[in-house]
């Protein structure tokens, strides 16, 4: 496919020269950005483009399913200039960034799910190895009892796409979390307060018991 090289660029064009910008058009093209990469992945099925990109990707990836602080939101706030009356337009842009950060992150996770999943070696095994330390030890932090969930992650569909990553790289024949660490991570996962959470952790366990890890 000719425009392969062309799209795939434009991706990562993109990907890498909004990192350090915390606006909300910003965040929204980002956005849009994993978005297309996981469509491009799920309706292609192809490495075409990809492989020489992916390494420089994935930490752009890992860094957007990070919880956010107050800092990071007030921050993005301040940049958007409105003539609301101050106390109005804080709650309007806050409710607004959580709300973009969450859209944000679950793209990101979704996009990496995508990457896990693609026909092929179309990561090296250090950067697979990479995702799947991030992505357990943000889940052990979040599962800690008595500790409110930071932001993102008081989204549910965030939470949900955390999880579905989980699912797919447990399932990914290129070298697999530890059946065990999985499979008690989607058991604490049964707890959350979401349905469509539950739902998933639930479906995940009966696949780690019925399909052991990389036969398929």
């Amino acid at each position: 496919m000719p425009e392969a090289v062309n799209i795939v660029g434009l991706i990562e064009e993109v990907c890498l020269r909004t990192t350090q910008d915390l606006s909300n058009d910003t965040r929204r093209l980002r956005q849009a950005c994993y978005a297309a990469l996981s469509l491009w992945l799920q309706t292609i099925r192809s490495r075409l483009g990809l492989s020489s990109i992916v390494e420089r990707l994935v930490p752009h990836l890992l860094q957007d399913i990070e919880p956010v602080g107050a800092t990071t939101v007030q921050l993005a706030s301040s940049r958007n200039g409105s003539t609301m009356p101050h106390k109005d337009r804080i709650k309007v842009e806050d409710s607004f960034n959580l709300e973009s950060c969450a859209q944000l992150c679950e793209n990101a996770l979704k996009a990496l799910q995508s990457l896990v999943s693609a026909p092929g070696a179309i990561m090296k095994p250090e950067t697979v190895q990479e995702i799947q330390c991030s992505l357990v030890t943000l889940l052990v932090r979040l599962q800690q009892p008595g500790n409110p969930l930071p932001q993102p992650y008081r989204s549910p569909r965030c939470r949900r796409a955390l999880y579905a990553l989980l699912l797919s790289l447990a399932a990914s024949r290129n070298g697999p979390p530890p059946l065990h660490c999985c499979a008690r991570l989607f058991n604490v996962g049964l707890k959350d307060s979401c349905y469509e959470v539950v739902e998933l952790c639930s479906q995940a366990l009966s696949c780690l018991s019925l399909h052991p890890q990389g036969s398929g």
